[in-house]
């Protein structure tokens, strides 16, 4: 897992897959996501709560994004 530290508010974008954007949020309850997510982080993941652009939001493993300007 990676060391990567995002801060709310820090803009991102994913790494793999379909290349979103978005903002770092506060963690929410898990099934308040919207965009697609199916089960709460485990407690030994490392996440990051996202407001993506599209409205929606979720967690996605920190190790997928990186900071955007």
């Amino acid at each position: 897992m990676s060391g990567r530290r995002f801060r709310i508010g820090d803009a991102v974008a994913t790494d793999m897959g379909v290349r979103e954007r978005g903002r770092v949020v506060k963690p929410f309850p898990w099934k308040d996501c919207t965009d697609g997510q199916y089960r709460p982080p485990g407690p030994r993941e490392r996440v990051a709560w996202i407001q993506w652009e599209d409205g929606t939001r979720g967690w996605i493993h920190r190790v997928f994004l990186r900071l955007t300007p």
